[in-house]
């Protein structure tokens, strides 16, 4: 029999809800549940507790403190899954995608842990996806969220890149809508290519503001872009972010029909390349931008290094640019 619970917003209204316990939870969690898992594919449980709740039209699943062993692919759609905390710990172990989200769902306050290497997907969303406060790290992988032409949400989280993966890995690879707040991209040091987001579609939003990128590649042939942007005839806001440690390719590439980058700090020896219409860039401070195409506006930033103009319509207002090579249209003063 399902529980129910009654949200503090809705006194009358009733959201059926599931319990699922760990193998090694305590003994009062394991009382409060409706499945105990074995610790070995444990996706079997969830995935019977998903299937309850989406019988009933929808409502809460909750996983308790302790590990979560998955083998197989886990789907969820129409759910809100909820942990107990950084102690919810969900450990992958499949080498195709481990979870597959569909439908409207929900994940928070819990962590998940990638085991086996050459895994493809950590988790892949078709529908919309919110992850709140949710910590996903472990061997590095191709896709640690991969948004597969749904809306993803990606809010007070954290993706770690580990070690490992011999080919390009992105923490969010996205096809869809797009909105990153408050979050943070890290890596441990390997020869490998590593992105922090990468966006690559046509007329979608994008939304990544307030967070931190600290991603490195120590090899030569290793990128190790931040933000890499290419959603043609889009439109991307990309504001109060610090981006870090990209030592060998571009802190942002952009693509776009309205781009604006704003309040960000940009910690990087390489340049940031701009290809847009329409492109307004205030209030940063970088290393050197070099600006291929389109329409760019720049007020109130600090380049360190220089500005290089290889096509386009630059306009400048007050700056602080030590160097420009090409011609732009000046509006205002130069520091």
């Amino acid at each position: 029999m399902l529980g129910y619970i009654t949200p503090p917003t809705k006194p009358k209204y009733y959201m059926p809800y599931r319990v699922v316990a760990a193998s090694d939870a305590s003994d009062e969690s394991k009382k409060k549940a409706h499945y105990i898992c074995d610790g070995s594919h444990d996706e079997e449980e969830i995935a019977q507790a998903v299937a309850d709740i989406n019988s009933a039209g929808g409502g809460i699943l909750f996983l308790t403190e302790g590990s979560f062993n998955i083998h197989n692919q886990l789907n969820i759609s129409d759910v809100e899954v909820v942990g107990s905390g950084p102690n919810t710990k969900i450990y992958t172990r499949y080498s195709g995608t481990n979870i597959r989200t569909s439908g409207n769902v929900r994940i928070e306050n819990l962590s998940i842990y990638c085991i086996s290497k050459n895994i493809n997907y950590h988790v892949e969303n078709t529908g919309k996806l919110k992850i709140y406060g949710v910590s996903i790290s472990g061997y590095n992988q191709q896709y640690y969220v991969y948004n597969n032409g749904g809306d993803l949400f990606f809010i007070n989280s954290k993706i770690h890149f580990g070690s490992g993966y011999k080919y390009t890995s992105y923490g969010i690879y996205s096809t869809g809508n797009l909105y990153v707040f408050n979050s943070m991209f890290t890596s441990g040091g390997d020869n490998y290519s590593k992105r922090g987001i990468q966006q690559f579609s046509s007329n979608k939003v994008v939304f990544i503001i307030s967070n931190y990128f600290d991603i490195d590649s120590y090899s030569t042939y290793a990128s190790g872009e931040g933000i890499y942007i290419d959603n043609n005839n889009g439109k991307n806001i990309i504001c109060n972010n610090i981006v870090g440690r990209n030592l060998y390719s571009t802190s942002t590439f952009s693509r776009g029909a309205y781009y604006l980058i704003s309040d960000n700090i940009f910690i990087a020896s390489r340049p940031i390349y701009i290809y847009s219409s329409n492109f307004y860039f205030y209030n940063n401070v970088l290393s050197y931008l070099q600006v291929v195409s389109g329409n760019i506006w720049m007020y109130g930033n600090c380049l360190n290094d220089r500005l290089e103009i290889k096509g386009g319509n630059v306009y400048l207002g007050t700056n602080k640019i030590p160097s420009i090579s090409g011609k732009p249209k000046i509006i205002g003063s130069i520091l």
